[in-house]
């Protein structure tokens, strides 16, 4: 006789099923990006931009003056638009960022 714990018996399944847990992710359509590329120094108070991968709403923006390495910075504070925590980044004014697409819908 065959000893079932030393031969386990393994059915793989045929079909992935997918859990509760797991999240279906929509894609926007025409090749739509969520954020678009901009230069750190284009960037306004009132303006968008991603921080840490999250998308922020800046609150205030101080320039340094170029140093010894040549660039400008721009230390951005800005406010999470879905948390409300804040965030701090500081980035080369001639630098690229990314900037998200904020759409705002009322419901």
């Amino acid at each position: 006789a065959i000893n079932n714990t030393s031969y386990p018996l393994i059915h793989p399944k045929p079909y992935p099923t997918m859990s509760d847990n797991e999240y279906n992710i929509e894609s926007a359509d025409a090749g739509a990006s969520a954020t678009i590329p901009m230069e750190a120094g284009q960037i306004k108070k009132g303006g968008f931009i991603m921080i840490k991968g999250k998308p922020c709403k800046v609150l205030s923006i101080s320039v340094s003056k170029t140093g010894k390495h040549g660039h400008a910075k721009c230390n951005f504070l800005a406010v999470d638009i879905f948390t409300g925590k804040k965030l701090e980044d500081m980035v080369p004014s001639s630098h690229g960022t990314t900037v998200p697409v904020v759409v705002r819908s009322e419901w």
